[in-house]
């Protein structure tokens, strides 16, 4: 069987922000997004649960394609992974 790992989409509305990454535990990744980001609306957030290789394919495919929604941030963890929420076109 192949080894799996995770792919969220977390909305931080205090921000502004989505952060897409990858984890093989989501909810300890959370608790120390949380510590920079506030909390996330959890309702309006995604994860997928698929095969590695497909998860790293999909985070990439993301990025690129959000890629003009990148908001730079000198600190914070995760801070490459972040974009505006105005991406969802809410």
């Amino acid at each position: 069987m192949a080894e799996t790992t995770n792919l969220y989409l977390l909305i931080f509305p205090e921000r502004g922000i989505i952060k897409i990454g990858k984890a093989d535990d989501i909810h300890n990744r959370i608790q120390t997004l949380r510590r920079w980001w506030g909390e996330a609306d959890y309702e309006a957030s995604y994860y997928l649960r698929a095969p590695l290789e497909v998860i790293f394919k999909l985070e990439k495919s993301l990025h690129f394609f959000l890629s003009q929604y990148s908001v730079p941030f000198e600190e914070g963890d995760g801070r490459t992974e972040l974009f505006s929420a105005d991406a969802l076109g809410v």
